[in-house]
């Protein structure tokens, strides 16, 4: 699979970015419209494309899902993955293909690039944070067993 470089990317924000790349629940939207090709089929490979395209250790692929380290080896072993960690997967493979760069070193140094800013790794983390927020009141234990 061949990887063009765009010479005119700039990592604006996580959200412009992956409105540009585009989505389907098939796999990821070209430009043009046609699905790309090589979109991996289960979980575990997304995951395992996530890490060998964009060069990152199984700790920074965790800090973007916000899990540890063995919640992600344990999905590329093929362990269920939480309907918000499967969407995200998508999101997150699509914003990793869309990167500049032939190489996954090149696409790595497109991601942690912070000349500009944040990079896109540490928004991509900043949108995490505010999309895992508990949206409801906790719970005590006393008012969980009816005291």
């Amino acid at each position: 699979m061949t990887t063009s470089v765009r010479q005119d990317y700039s990592p604006a924000s996580v959200p412009e970015f992956a409105a540009q790349v585009g989505q389907t629940s098939s796999g990821v939207l070209k430009t043009d419209g046609s699905v790309a090709s090589g979109v991996a089929a289960s979980l575990s490979q997304r995951i395992a494309e996530i890490r060998a395209l964009a060069g990152l250790t199984t700790d920074q692929v965790g800090r973007l899902f916000g899990v540890s380290r063995r919640s992600v080896h344990n999905w590329i072993s093929g362990n269920a993955m939480a309907p918000q960690h499967e969407e995200r997967a998508a999101a997150v493979l699509a914003i990793v293909q869309a990167l500049p760069g032939a190489t996954p070193e090149e696409r790595r140094s497109a991601l942690l690039d912070s000349s500009r800013g944040a990079s896109l790794f540490h928004q991509l983390i900043a949108t995490r944070s505010e999309a895992e927020r508990l949206q409801v009141a906790g719970v005590s234990a006393r008012e969980r067993i009816g005291l």
